[in-house]
C-alpha cells in the first residue's frame, strides 16, 4: 500500500507539474521579430531584387559582356573538372634583368599616367597592355568576375598578372553607385591569398600604397574606358 501510495502521489506531482509547463507555454507569447529587423530584412531583399534588375538590364543593352561572361563561366568550369597541364611561366628579358618587379611595375605605370592630361580617365586596356608586357602572356590569366548587388556592382570585369617571385597582380574594373572605376592590387603572394585591408593598391600618381583598401585614390575613375573594356570593345 505505501508503495502503491507514493507511486500515485507522484504521477499526480508529475501531471501538475506538466499541466503548469502547457498553461506557462500557452500564456507566453511568441518571438517577434522588431521592426527594425523587419525593416533591415526588406531593404536587403529590395537592394538584391535592384541588383538582379540592374545586371539584366545591363545585359540587355550590353550582349557582348553576357556572351562574354559565359564562355568564361564554362571555360573556367571545365579547366576545374579536367586536368590541364600548365603552361609554360617564361618571363620577359627585361623582368629578369631588373631583379625586383614592384619597381619595373611602378616605373612603367608611371609613365602612363604622366602621360595622361587633367583629369582624364583611367583606361584598363592600356593597363592590361602594360601589365602583360611586363610578365608575359603566359602568366595572365582571364578571371571570372562575381557581381555584388548589394553594393551596385552590377558589372565588371578582371584579370590577373603573375610576376616572376610569385606575386600576382590584379586588375579589376566595374559598375559602381558613384561610376565605373579601375583598381589594381597585389591579390596574392607566394600561393597565399593577401586579405584586402593587407594589400597594396595603385594610385593615380603609379605608386602602390599598402593597407589603402579605403582609399578613394585607390579606385580610379574610367568612365566609357571602363566600359568598353569590360565588353571587350576594341
Amino acid at each position: 500500500m505505501i508503495h502503491f501510495q507514493s507511486v500515485k502521489n507522484t504521477s499526480i506531482v508529475q501531471n501538475k507539474k506538466t499541466l503548469h509547463r502547457k498553461q506557462e507555454s500557452k500564456n507566453k507569447p511568441a518571438f517577434k521579430h522588431s521592426s527594425e529587423e523587419k525593416k533591415a530584412n526588406y531593404i536587403k531583399d529590395a537592394a538584391f531584387l535592384i541588383g538582379i534588375g540592374a545586371i539584366l538590364v545591363y545585359g540587355i543593352k550590353n550582349k557582348n559582356y553576357l556572351k562574354n561572361q559565359g564562355k568564361l563561366l564554362v571555360k573556367n568550369i571545365k579547366n576545374f573538372f579536367r586536368h590541364n597541364p600548365k603552361k609554360n611561366k617564361t618571363f620577359p628579358p627585361e623582368v629578369y634583368n631588373l631583379g625586383n618587379e614592384r619597381e619595373l611595375l611602378t616605373k612603367k605605370l608611371e609613365n602612363y599616367f604622366k602621360t595622361l592630361q587633367n583629369g582624364e580617365e583611367i583606361n584598363p586596356k592600356e593597363l592590361d597592355k602594360i601589365l602583360t608586357n611586363i610578365v608575359g602572356e603566359n602568366n595572365v590569366q582571364e578571371k571570372t568576375f562575381i557581381p555584388n548587388f548589394i553594393k551596385g556592382v552590377t558589372a565588371g570585369r578582371k584579370k590577373t598578372y603573375r610576376l616572376r617571385n610569385g606575386r600576382v597582380i590584379t586588375l579589376e574594373t566595374h559598375t559602381s553607385r558613384k561610376g565605373v572605376v579601375t583598381r589594381v592590387y597585389d591579390s596574392k603572394y607566394r600561393g597565399s591569398f593577401i586579405e584586402k585591408i593587407d594589400r597594396s593598391y595603385l594610385h593615380p600618381d603609379g605608386i602602390f600604397r599598402e593597407n589603402s583598401y579605403f582609399s578613394s585614390d585607390a579606385h580610379m575613375f574610367s568612365g566609357q574606358y571602363g566600359l568598353n573594356w569590360i565588353n571587350k570593345v576594341a
